[in-house]
C-alpha cells in the first residue's frame, strides 16, 4: 500500500499457533511461547492506518514469553488489563495498566505477558526518523529512545490529547489522505516531545550545504556503527576518496573517521550501560556488541 492509503484488518480466533505466527511477523518476533491460563484460548488483533502511522489493539488470554528483535519501525504499547515484563540487557521493567512506553526498537528484548489487552501506536522507522531530523536539527539515523524511562505527568498529559485526536479520527472517521498526513506528523512530534531521546547534533559548520558529503558520510558510519563498516565504506557512500575522507573529518571534526566511529561505538555503549544492571557478564555483553575485545581496556 501507498503511505496514503488507509487500510483497516481484525485478526482472531482460538488457533494458538495463528496467534504465534500473526505476533512473531508483525513484530520481528522469535520463539513465541504461549500457555493457555485455563480451559478456554483465545486472541484478537485490529489495526487502522498508513504505512506511516497505525493505530492497533491486541488482546490474548494466557502467559505469553518470547524474543523482539531490533526492529527499523517504532512502536508506543499501554495496557489497559494484565501486566507486562521486558527485559534488555538484563535490565529489567514492569508495566501495568495506563502507562505508556516505547519498544526498545534499536536493539532485541526479551518480554512476558499475562491476559494482556493492550492499544499500540506503530510508526514508520524512516518515517519518525525524518520528522526528528528535519524539527531537531540532527543527523540522519535511528532514534535512541531511553527505555523504562517515564515521560512526566505534564509531557503525558499533551501526548494523550494528541492520541486520543489522532484515535477518534483514525479508528471512527473517514480521514482525507491530508488529515492523516498532518495527523501522523503531529503525533510523532508529541512522541518526540514526550518520550526522551538520544541524537547525534551536528554542528553549524557541518550543516553547510558544501559538506554534504562529509554528512553523508557521518550518517552512514552512525547507521552501521552495530556492524563491521570501515571508513573506506563510508567514503565510497559519500563519493569522496578515502584520503579525501581523512580530510574532511579532520578539517571540521578534528578527529579521524576511525576515531569517530569509536567515539559512535562509546557512546552507544554507555546508552546501553546506563540502561543495564551493573553486572560483570552485561558488561561483557555490551562490550562484545559494540566491538569491545578487552573487557578491561573497555
Amino acid at each position: 500500500m501507498n503511505d496514503e492509503a488507509l487500510q483497516r484488518f481484525s485478526l482472531g480466533g482460538a488457533d494458538v499457533d495463528a496467534a504465534k505466527q500473526l505476533y512473531e511477523s508483525g513484530y520481528h518476533g522469535a520463539d513465541f511461547r504461549i500457555e493457555k491460563s485455563g480451559q478456554s484460548f483465545a486472541y484478537r488483533h485490529t489495526m487502522a492506518g498508513t504505512a506511516e502511522m497505525s493505530f492497533r489493539s491486541s488482546s490474548m488470554g494466557g502467559r505469553v514469553r518470547g524474543r523482539l528483535e531490533a526492529s527499523p519501525d517504532y512502536f508506543v504499547t499501554w495496557l489497559h488489563s494484565g501486566g507486562a515484563t521486558v527485559t534488555m540487557n538484563r535490565q529489567e521493567a514492569t508495566w501495568g495498566s495506563g502507562t505508556p512506553w516505547i519498544f526498545p526498537s534499536n536493539a532485541p528484548f526479551e518480554f512476558e505477558t499475562l491476559d494482556f489487552r493492550q492499544s499500540i501506536l506503530a510508526f514508520d522507522g524512516a518515517y519518525l526518523e525524518r520528522i526528528a531530523v528535519e524539527v531537531e536539527g540532527v543527523v540522519e539515523g535511528p532514534v535512541r529512545f531511553h527505555f523504562a524511562t517515564t515521560p512526566s505527568a505534564a509531557d503525558l498529559i499533551a501526548w494523550r490529547a494528541v492520541v486520543d485526536e489522532g484515535a477518534s479520527l483514525v479508528l471512527r472517521g473517514s480521514p482525507t489522505p491530508l488529515q492523516m498526513a498532518e495527523m501522523s506528523r503531529r503525533t510523532v512530534l508529541a512522541m518526540l516531545a514526550a518520550f526522551p531521546h538520544d541524537r547525534a547534533r551536528p554542528t553549524p559548520e557541518v550543516l553547510a550545504p558544501r559538506n554534504a558529503r562529509l554528512r553523508a558520510a557521518m550518517e552512514h558510519l552512525q547507521a552501521h556503527a552495530d556492524q563491521p563498516v570501515t571508513p573506506a565504506d563510508a567514503a565510497e557512500v559519500a563519493g569522496l576518496s578515502p584520503r579525501g575522507l581523512q580530510q574532511a573529518f579532520q578539517r571540521h571534526l578534528g578527529v579521524t573517521p576511525t576515531v569517530y566511529l569509536r567515539q559512535e561505538r562509546l557512546e552507544r555503549a554507555r546508552v546501553d550501560l546506563m540502561a543495564s544492571t551493573p553486572h560483570e557478564s552485561t558488561v561483557a555483553s555490551i562490550a562484545a556488541r559494540w566491538g569491545g575485545s578487552h573487557r578491561g581496556r573497555f
